[in-house]
């Protein structure tokens, strides 16, 4: 078991049942998963291969390439194409992805770009560089 994944069960969820009066355990958020999505703004095999190495090597797991579901004139993507790439991380990959970035990189940051939706439960940030990352 992750420290991270301990450190939830044994203390967050407690001060969380504490906090904000759960009438279930099941009402306790969680982390469910963590979807990792590289999209590239042009259509360069340099540049989707690039993204595609660097997603792989910082998470260790295989990537998924994403492919456009429409034309794109402005892009020059014809539908099909290769835009991007994506990785969805669950369990002991998840908590260790987490603690990594809980502890080595957002430390780092001068500046956060989080994007929060109430309806799905999600949010989202933008990373420019992946300087940050040591793989």
């Amino acid at each position: 078991m992750n420290i991270l994944e301990n450190y939830y069960k044994k203390i967050i969820r407690y001060d969380l049942i504490n906090k904000f009066f759960y009438n279930h355990v099941h009402d306790i958020p969680k982390l469910k998963k963590i979807i990792l999505n590289f999209g590239c703004k042009s259509y360069e095999i340099k540049s989707i291969v690039a993204s595609f190495f660097a997603l792989e090597l910082i998470t260790m797991k295989q990537v998924i390439l994403t492919k456009s579901k429409r034309v794109n004139i402005v892009l020059k993507i014809r539908k099909g194409y290769p835009v991007g790439c994506m990785v969805i991380l669950t369990k002991f990959e998840m908590y260790t992805f987490f603690l990594k970035l809980l502890i080595e990189i957002f430390p780092n940051f001068k500046s956060l770009h989080v994007s929060m939706k109430k309806e799905i439960k999600s949010f989202s940030f933008i990373l420019v560089d992946l300087i940050y990352f040591k793989e």
